[in-house]
């Protein structure tokens, strides 16, 4: 498949930032890496470069077959197909908006890309809390059908081997994670809350202790 597979649909209307991220097929791709996909959301929006945030959302979206599919493909020797809103998956990689005033930021746009979204951080009006959250697959219904097989199942079913398995905040045994972790919560101050979707006991101890933030309690 040529490289220009991706394609990105960008809104910007007084503060209010929409990136839509279109990554293609990840079955007829050759071997798709989401850190690479992630490479080129971080370069549109630093394209763009927003300020004065009143609102912000960052999705890739993904088109990804069943098994049957698959199936079809192989035994009518198809190179392409008729997609159906089943095939259709997102990604959120960050979300902020005046109504919760809280900003969902996906923890895989986090590792690596602290500084380009402590800058993304300090343009939000309003900002209350920060909650990190881990990488999932939503189809049109808001489902995660393929739950947390998915690396394996795009890795080894869809033929890429590059693709990674997803990546969580270890700060309790990664040094890194809680050093950036603290330089965040000394930028945003003790107004804004930190909560995290899974820190296992260890870590959510340590960042309570340092007055960091904690998991979030739903």
């Amino acid at each position: 498949m040529k490289e220009e597979f991706r394609k990105a649909k960008t809104n910007h209307i007084d503060g209010n930032y929409e990136f839509i991220i279109d990554c293609g097929d990840l079955y007829f791709r050759k071997n798709a890496s989401f850190e690479d996909d992630l490479k080129y959301c971080k370069s549109i929006i630093e394209l763009n470069n927003p300020t004065k945030i009143k609102s912000i959302k960052v999705l890739i979206k993904y088109t990804i077959p069943y098994e049957q599919d698959i199936d079809l493909f192989k035994k009518k020797n198809l190179d392409n197909y008729k997609q159906n809103e089943d095939n259709n998956f997102s990604v959120l990689l960050l979300e902020f908006n005046q109504e919760h005033k809280e900003l969902r930021l996906c923890e895989e746009m986090w590792f690596g890309y602290e500084e380009f979204n402590k800058k993304i951080i300090s343009q939000l009006e309003n900002l209350k809390s920060i909650y990190f959250f881990g990488r999932n697959f939503t189809n049109q219904n808001g489902d995660t059908p393929f739950d947390t097989e998915d690396d394996e199942y795009i890795r080894n079913t869809l033929n890429n081997p590059k693709w990674a398995d997803s990546t969580f905040l270890n700060p309790a045994d990664d040094k890194d994670d809680f050093e950036q972790l603290e330089k965040l919560k000394q930028l945003v101050g003790d107004n804004v809350e930190i909560t995290f979707e899974t820190l296992d006991e260890k870590s959510e101890e340590l960042m309570i202790k340092e007055g960091i933030g904690k998991n979030k309690k739903w």
